[in-house]
């Protein structure tokens, strides 16, 4: 699954727990929006039969905690827009 990423960014990392992330600076202008990126991700994974949840933020450790609030169902990505990390994790419960 981590191979098939580097379609979406050259830099994939593969945490232990089984997350993926990519780091997806500098590429915003391959895509009309961070919306279009998720859904284009996820639709790639849901055509090799695998469910994710994708979130972009401003720094890793927001992305990872985001994806993984499970009380996000109503969407399977969720974007974090610049600045707004502070309050994104605030709203996070304290465990993940």
């Amino acid at each position: 699954m981590a191979e098939g990423c580097r379609r979406y960014s050259p830099i994939v990392g593969i945490e232990p727990s089984g997350s993926i992330f990519l780091d997806l600076t500098g590429l915003g202008h391959l895509y009309p929006d961070e919306s279009a990126l998720s859904r284009e991700i996820l639709g790639g994974l849901g055509a090799q039969g695998l469910g994710a949840r994708v979130a972009i933020a401003d720094t890793l450790g927001a992305a990872w905690a985001v994806a993984r609030d499970e009380r996000r169902q109503a969407s399977p990505f969720a974007i974090v827009p610049p600045g707004r990390t502070m309050a994104a994790l605030a709203s996070l419960p304290v465990a993940l």
